[in-house]
Protein backbone atom coordinates (compact mmCIF):
# COMPACT_ATOMS: atom_id res chain seq x y z
CA UNK A 1 0.00 0.00 0.00
CA UNK A 2 1.36 3.41 -0.75
CA UNK A 3 1.51 6.75 1.74
CA UNK A 4 -1.96 8.15 -0.12
CA UNK A 5 -3.46 5.13 0.72
CA UNK A 6 -1.92 4.93 3.89
CA UNK A 7 -2.39 8.57 4.82
CA UNK A 8 -6.09 7.72 3.92
CA UNK A 9 -6.51 5.28 5.91
CA UNK A 10 -5.18 6.63 9.07
CA UNK A 11 -7.63 9.58 8.35
CA UNK A 12 -10.71 7.76 8.35
CA UNK A 13 -9.23 5.66 11.24
CA UNK A 14 -8.90 9.26 13.14
CA UNK A 15 -12.52 9.60 12.47
CA UNK A 16 -14.26 5.97 12.97
CA UNK A 17 -11.85 4.67 15.97
CA UNK A 18 -14.02 1.00 15.66
CA UNK A 19 -12.75 0.68 12.50
CA UNK A 20 -9.11 0.72 13.34
CA UNK A 21 -10.27 -3.14 15.06
CA UNK A 22 -11.87 -4.19 11.70
CA UNK A 23 -8.60 -3.68 9.97
CA UNK A 24 -6.30 -4.93 12.84
CA UNK A 25 -8.49 -8.48 12.90
CA UNK A 26 -8.15 -8.00 8.93
CA UNK A 27 -4.60 -7.77 8.66
CA UNK A 28 -4.12 -10.71 11.23
CA UNK A 29 -6.42 -12.74 9.06
CA UNK A 30 -3.39 -12.16 5.93
CA UNK A 31 -0.55 -12.65 8.49
CA UNK A 32 2.12 -12.96 7.17
CA UNK A 33 1.07 -11.55 4.15
CA UNK A 34 -0.07 -7.68 4.51
CA UNK A 35 -4.00 -7.93 3.06
CA UNK A 36 -4.41 -6.20 -0.62
CA UNK A 37 -5.68 -2.49 -0.21
CA UNK A 38 -8.94 -2.62 -1.99
CA UNK A 39 -9.77 -5.32 1.04
CA UNK A 40 -8.74 -3.30 3.99
CA UNK A 41 -11.03 -0.85 1.89
CA UNK A 42 -13.62 -2.85 2.04
CA UNK A 43 -13.56 -3.38 5.75
CA UNK A 44 -13.56 0.25 6.02
CA UNK A 45 -16.58 1.00 3.74
CA UNK A 46 -18.49 -1.91 5.55
CA UNK A 47 -17.93 -0.42 9.16
CA UNK A 48 -19.36 2.70 7.84
CA UNK A 49 -22.07 1.30 6.66
CA UNK A 50 -23.02 -0.65 9.43
CA UNK A 51 -22.18 2.74 11.68
CA UNK A 52 -23.77 4.95 9.70
CA UNK A 53 -27.15 5.30 12.31
CA UNK A 54 -24.69 5.86 14.87
CA UNK A 55 -22.41 8.88 13.25
CA UNK A 56 -23.40 12.74 13.81
CA UNK A 57 -23.53 14.83 10.69
CA UNK A 58 -20.43 16.21 11.24
CA UNK A 59 -18.41 12.72 11.21
CA UNK A 60 -20.64 12.28 8.63
CA UNK A 61 -19.63 15.03 6.49
CA UNK A 62 -16.15 14.80 7.64
CA UNK A 63 -15.87 11.07 6.01
CA UNK A 64 -17.66 11.19 2.92
CA UNK A 65 -15.77 14.46 2.42
CA UNK A 66 -13.14 12.56 2.78
CA UNK A 67 -14.30 9.34 0.76
CA UNK A 68 -14.64 12.17 -2.31
CA UNK A 69 -11.31 13.44 -1.84
CA UNK A 70 -10.23 9.68 -2.26
CA UNK A 71 -12.16 9.22 -5.33
CA UNK A 72 -10.67 12.55 -7.47
CA UNK A 73 -6.98 12.32 -5.96
CA UNK A 74 -4.29 12.16 -8.67
CA UNK A 75 -3.35 8.53 -7.01
CA UNK A 76 -3.93 6.20 -8.83
CA UNK A 77 -4.13 3.11 -6.37
CA UNK A 78 -6.06 5.51 -3.48
CA UNK A 79 -8.76 6.35 -6.25
CA UNK A 80 -9.11 2.63 -7.31
CA UNK A 81 -8.84 1.46 -3.06
CA UNK A 82 -11.66 3.63 -2.53
CA UNK A 83 -13.83 2.66 -5.64
CA UNK A 84 -13.92 -0.79 -5.61
CA UNK A 85 -12.96 -1.32 -2.06
CA UNK A 86 -14.79 1.39 0.43
CA UNK A 87 -17.67 2.83 -1.93
CA UNK A 88 -18.54 -1.11 -3.44
CA UNK A 89 -18.40 -2.16 0.46
CA UNK A 90 -20.85 -0.03 1.13
CA UNK A 91 -23.01 0.06 -1.85
CA UNK A 92 -23.57 -3.76 -1.40
CA UNK A 93 -24.01 -3.58 2.72
CA UNK A 94 -26.87 -1.47 1.37
CA UNK A 95 -28.04 -3.62 -1.15
CA UNK A 96 -30.93 -5.99 1.03
CA UNK A 97 -31.69 -2.22 3.05
CA UNK A 98 -33.23 0.81 0.86
CA UNK A 99 -33.56 3.00 3.77
CA UNK A 100 -29.53 2.32 4.62
CA UNK A 101 -28.66 2.68 0.58
CA UNK A 102 -30.51 6.31 0.28
CA UNK A 103 -28.91 7.31 4.05
CA UNK A 104 -25.48 6.32 2.42
CA UNK A 105 -26.56 7.81 -1.13
CA UNK A 106 -27.07 11.19 0.53
CA UNK A 107 -23.99 11.70 2.17
CA UNK A 108 -21.65 10.72 -1.53
CA UNK A 109 -20.45 13.57 -3.10
CA UNK A 110 -20.79 13.66 -6.94
CA UNK A 111 -17.77 11.56 -8.05
CA UNK A 112 -18.55 8.80 -5.15
CA UNK A 113 -22.34 9.25 -5.83
CA UNK A 114 -21.49 8.25 -10.00
CA UNK A 115 -19.84 5.57 -8.87
CA UNK A 116 -22.14 4.30 -6.28
CA UNK A 117 -24.77 3.94 -8.91
CA UNK A 118 -23.08 2.43 -11.25
CA UNK A 119 -21.85 -0.55 -8.94
CA UNK A 120 -25.50 -0.45 -7.86
CA UNK A 121 -26.71 -0.96 -10.91
CA UNK A 122 -24.56 -3.61 -12.14
CA UNK A 123 -25.96 -6.82 -12.66
CA UNK A 124 -29.54 -4.95 -13.18
CA UNK A 125 -31.27 -6.55 -16.22
CA UNK A 126 -34.78 -4.89 -18.01
CA UNK A 127 -35.23 -3.16 -14.76
CA UNK A 128 -35.10 -6.26 -12.27
CA UNK A 129 -31.80 -6.50 -9.65
CA UNK A 130 -30.61 -9.98 -8.70
CA UNK A 131 -31.43 -10.43 -4.67
CA UNK A 132 -29.10 -11.59 -2.30
CA UNK A 133 -29.67 -15.37 -1.57
CA UNK A 134 -31.88 -15.63 1.73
Amino acid sequence: MNEEAATFLRDIVCLLPGVGQKLDVCRKHWLPEPPPTTVLFSEVGGAIAEQLDELADDVCLRVFSRIEEGMISVDAQLRTAVATGLVEAMVTSSDANRELWHKIRRWFGPCSLKHAEAWRGFGVVEGYRAQPPP
